[in-house]
């Protein structure tokens, strides 16, 4: 136990050193990447999307090494299929990794049928249909997985980088949206208690009155210091008598 605290702290002084000397930020890539993987890896959300982020580039892979064989078996096909043809053919294949559906059908429907009963004969010309599906796809996912990403380190060069590098930022990245205003409007209202202890709560009940609600609702999982103690104290002294 001492020794990971004394971890902790080793690492919170590198990347306040980080944060202050070299501009340090938090980038949706790196999240990706597993850069920051030692201080997430408790996240569920994270976890999964990870995972399932990997496993749509493995298909993607997968489906390229598919795609280069058969473009390297027309390639050698030099005596089933002229150049032309090849040369079709390939564009064809390649058109599998594009952003757009329907150009492998709308490709191959350009041949007559003796030719394409050679192409048949040649690859396996599901396969480029199957890949092309399956590329569009894990891209898309892909895609919806990174733009998580990009909002959690959003979220988290926003506010909440203390608890992302004390290994504590272990809930769905919806959650600390919904709390970030939470925690902003009580640190706005702590600095406003600090300069002047006295609140013009009465002029402005219906505000202090939501805020105290939200704060008890959220309590655990808001941040928890002295200062905010004393300040959730006086609210519901002020506004609970």
């Amino acid at each position: 136990m001492i020794v990971k605290r004394l971890a902790i702290c080793i690492l919170l002084i590198l990347f306040n050193f980080n944060a202050s000397s070299q501009g340090f930020d938090v980038t949706a890539e790196a999240i990706l990447n597993r850069k920051f993987h030692p201080y997430l890896e408790h996240n569920a959300e994270y976890l999964k999307n990870l995972r399932i982020y990997n496993q749509h580039q493995k298909s993607i892979d997968s489906c390229y090494v598919l795609l280069e064989k058969s473009s390297l078996t027309i390639r050698n096909a030099v005596k089933k299929l002229n150049y032309q043809n090849r040369k079709r053919v390939l564009a064809i294949i390649e058109a599998a990794k594009n952003e757009r559906s329907g150009d492998i059908y709308s490709g191959f429907k350009t041949f007559d049928d003796p030719t394409m009963n050679t192409i048949k004969a040649t690859i396996r010309v599901a396969t480029i249909y199957e890949c092309e599906i399956i590329i569009l796809k894990s891209r898309l996912r892909k895609k919806n997985i990174e733009a998580w990403a990009t909002d959690l380190a959003g979220v988290i060069n926003a506010y909440y980088y203390p608890e992302f590098v004390r290994y504590e930022l272990n809930h769905e990245l919806k959650t600390y949206q919904e709390l970030l205003p939470i925690e902003q409007n009580i640190d706005k209202v702590l600095k406003r208690y600090q300069q002047n202890t006295s609140l013009p709560i009465e002029q402005d009940t219906e505000n202090f009155d939501k805020l105290l609600y939200l704060w008890e609702v959220n309590i655990r999982l808001l941040r928890d210091t002295d200062e905010r103690y004393e300040l959730l104290s006086y609210l519901r002294e002020m506004l609970r008598n």
